[in-house]
Parts: C-alpha cells; structure tokens; sequence
C-alpha cells in the first residue's frame, strides 16, 4: 500500500470521471432520485464522514452509478428468475 498522498487535482479528475460515468448510467430522472435516497440512507448510517470532501462525493457518486447499474439490470429483466425465488410471493402462477 502507497503511504503517499494523493494530490486534491488527482482526485477531483477520478471525480469527474465516476460522474460522467454516473451521467451516462443514468436512464431514468426517477433512478437519480431513487439512488440519491439510497446513498442518503447508507451514508447516514455508516458513510466516511471524516473525508475530505472530493473523496466524499467521489464516493457517494460511485455508489449511486453502481445503484442506477443494479436499477437498469433490474428493469431489464436480468434478475427476473432471483427476484422470483427471492421473493416467490410475486412469482406468476
């Protein structure tokens, strides 16, 4: 593990790239609001508070793309078969 610090310009490009990524991801106006919520929640309970701020909101949009990924596969059927077996109540008879 490099002990080095890491330069603020350094990662406020890697932040710029997960939010064009984010940007990219996003199919849906009601997705960003959905994966805005989920990260509020998660980083209530456990976020890194004590970061500096660039590495903070590099985080929480590196959650909200992986959040809007899960939501875009979900909505493309690509867990149809779990979410039945998870959840067999929902499950067409």
């Amino acid at each position: 593990m490099n002990d080095e610090p890491i330069p603020a310009g350094e990662v406020e490009d890697w932040t710029a790239h997960i939010s064009a990524l984010n940007h990219n991801v996003i199919r849906d106006p009601h997705d960003d609001a959905a994966a805005g919520h989920a990260v509020a929640t998660l980083w209530s309970s456990y976020g890194w508070q004590g970061a500096p701020f660039a590495v903070q909101q590099l985080l929480v949009q590196a959650i909200e793309t992986g959040y809007c990924l899960a939501l875009g596969d979900v909505r493309d059927g690509n867990f149809d078969a779990e979410i039945k077996m998870w959840r067999p109540q929902i499950a067409d008879d």
